[in-house]
């Protein structure tokens, strides 16, 4: 969906904030980026690789759970949050923020991916 091209130039914007800013030596301002940044990049690893359940019964799961998630936003949207990929894709909420609300299912995946030997980003 274009999420690490969208992240990389939001990376480009925050650094160039930064060295617009001065406030900070070099060696600061980095460590500073890196820390606002990378659990970003982190997060989107791990949305974007654990998306797909092998296990052909999680599979199944979630794209029930997706069909009542889309389902339920539209019929109660403060209620009911959109599906993973909606909201990578369709919202402005930083990666770390989604992962956060996904977390379980996240996790759900990368533990059973790793049981069918997939990457999982560990």
């Amino acid at each position: 969906a274009g999420q690490g091209c969208n992240s990389a130039l939001l990376d480009a914007k925050v650094l160039g904030e930064m060295l617009i800013d001065g406030s900070k030596p070099l060696p600061e301002l980095l460590e500073a980026y890196s820390a606002e940044r990378v659990p970003e990049g982190h997060a989107l690893l791990d949305l974007a690789i654990n998306q797909n359940a092998k296990s052909p019964f999680l599979r199944v799961f979630f794209l029930l759970l997706n069909g009542l998630e889309s389902i339920g936003h539209k019929l109660l949207p403060t209620v009911v949050s959109p599906p993973t990929q909606n909201l990578i894709t369709q919202s402005d909420l930083p990666f770390t923020e989604i992962l956060r609300r996904k977390r379980w299912a996240v996790e759900t995946i990368k533990e059973s991916n790793a049981k069918y030997g997939a990457y999982t980003g560990d």
